[in-house]
């Protein structure tokens, strides 16, 4: 079964364009002085530190986002050492998590897109990430409400640059384009 991919992506950009919906702290690092940007220290509620723990053992918070969406908390977490990503609802529901990974990790048809995609646009990838989506934010009865996939959605992206630009390619998992790049400076995103 296909899902809508741009249902997917419209949330999204639906969630992060609402104005005032997103707080960003970063995570305070023991034996570091807190600088202003640090000082707020996000406690993780239990189920999410035990999803976090699940997927992403011992790798080290670099930097935490919260989101509200109606009465739940979204709560999405970098770690450090290109570990990875994972964006999780307050009550554990993991929403979609994020891997770094190769070239010899893509699937063909996902390669061979990116590579034709970076060629045209003479650029280069520089970061590999493959996504896979556990559950989407559909609006209901005028509710933003979290279901759970029947099976997860693999997405990959591409991160891009050229000369002093930068976007990203999304592909699905049969390798055509969900997201083109949309080329801005390095320094805005």
């Amino acid at each position: 079964m296909r899902y809508p991919y741009f249902i997917i992506l419209l949330v999204a950009a639906l969630i992060v364009l609402n104005p005032g919906c997103q707080t960003r702290a970063k995570k305070e690092i023991p034996g570091e002085e807190a600088s202003p940007a640090s000082q707020a220290k996000v406690e993780l509620p239990p189920a999410v530190a035990e999803v976090v723990n699940k997927y992403f053992s011992g790798a080290e918070i670099e930097l935490v986002e919260t989101e509200k969406i109606d009465d739940t908390t979204l709560y999405d977490i970098e770690f450090k050492e290109n570990k990875g990503e994972i964006e999780i609802a307050e009550d554990g529901t993991v929403i979609d998590i994020s891997f770094i990974i190769t070239w010899q990790e893509l699937p063909v048809a996902v390669a061979e897109t990116i590579k034709k995609v970076t060629e045209e646009a003479g650029a280069t990838a520089v970061r590999l990430e493959r996504a896979e989506v556990q559950a989407q934010i559909k609006e209901q009865a005028g509710k933003k409400v979290i279901t759970k996939l029947a099976s997860p959605v693999f997405l990959y992206e591409a991160e891009l640059i050229r000369g002093d630009q930068k976007s990203e390619v999304q592909v699905d998992a049969e390798g055509k384009i969900v997201e083109g790049p949309k080329w801005d400076l390095k320094d805005k995103q």
